[in-house]
């Protein structure tokens, strides 16, 4: 597997993005640091990191790949936890989890 280093500092800079957004959301709004930031994970960890692995195998930049992996990955992992729950499959945390780590890791084992 060729990861490079230099793909990953768009994840970085991504995350520190969003907690910047965290904590000057905590000065604004009435709700605690830890809950902000636990959001603010979240949503990183459910839209972004999948997005990006999706996107390692195509010829973009590393914050074009960020960009349009978390437009691509907002789209798809939604879709597959409808198709989950279409099936059957009982929907908690650990669904939720595992299909996205199942993302991330199938579409970096793909990568040429």
């Amino acid at each position: 597997m060729n990861t490079k280093l230099s793909e990953l500092p768009p994840l970085a800079y991504t995350f520190g993005i969003f907690v910047a957004i965290a904590l000057i959301g905590s000065v604004f709004l009435p709700t605690s640091i830890t809950s902000l930031l636990s959001v603010a994970f979240a949503v990183w960890f459910y839209f972004v990191v999948p997005g990006y692995c999706l996107l390692l195998h195509l010829d973009f930049k590393p914050h074009e790949r960020v960009i349009v992996g978390t437009a691509v990955s907002s789209a798809l992992i939604p879709l597959i936890l409808y198709t989950f729950d279409i099936v059957g499959v009982p929907l908690g945390r650990m669904t939720v989890m595992v299909s996205i780590l199942a993302v991330s890791a199938v579409s970096v084992g793909l990568r040429k």
